[in-house]
């Protein structure tokens, strides 16, 4: 017995021209629907603002059941990245710095994107992550960054403390209550 859920279940049989019959997944009938939805949605929202909210999140829920493109997740992975980095101790127990070496390892080993994947195992062999302080780490995935922008053509960021703190150190997470709760 699989430990996998069937996500999207089967609806119902189709007849097909042949005689055979199919199965109908939920999944062939969501774009269509989301489509005449949608359609729905903007009529009706260029005179109701409760409907333009509505026409607004349908947008985003159509392109999240589609799956990110390969420069949203990149976007999005190296946010969770440098974030992390910006967020981890000052001075790291043995035991966070094994899973932050564990996690850079998964994202070589396990990225979706195969060309990425490949990409970053490699630089992470040549160049692994310097886990033994916050700042090390910082710079480390602000170097990482910038030689996958140097290889697309792009401008590096400045690999600076002061820079990276900016941009990325407050997450709005309020880490510090989370601290006070957990001691």
């Amino acid at each position: 017995m699989s430990d996998t859920p069937k996500v999207l279940p089967l609806l119902r049989s189709r007849r097909h021209g042949n005689g055979s019959t199919g199965l109908v997944q939920a999944s062939m009938l969501i774009g269509p629907a989301l489509t005449v939805i949608g359609l729905v949605l903007l009529i009706v929202g260029q005179t109701n603002p409760a409907y333009q909210t509505l026409l607004s999140n349908y947008s985003v829920r159509k392109k999240v059941l589609k799956g990110p493109t390969k420069e949203e997740l990149g976007r999005s992975s190296w946010t969770l990245i440098h974030t992390m980095a910006a967020n981890y101790p000052q001075t790291p127990t043995h035991d966070q710095q094994t899973q932050a070496k564990s996690f850079f390892t998964a994202l070589g080993s396990l990225y979706p994107c195969p060309l990425c994947r490949d990409h970053f195992d490699r630089y992470i062999a040549v160049n692994p992550p310097d886990v033994s302080t916050r700042e090390k780490l910082l710079l480390w995935t602000c170097e990482a960054h910038n030689e996958v922008n140097r290889r697309k053509g792009k401008r590096v960021f400045p690999c600076t403390v002061t820079a990276l703190d900016k941009r990325w150190g407050d997450c709005g997470c309020d880490t510090k209550t989370l601290a006070m709760k957990r001691s």
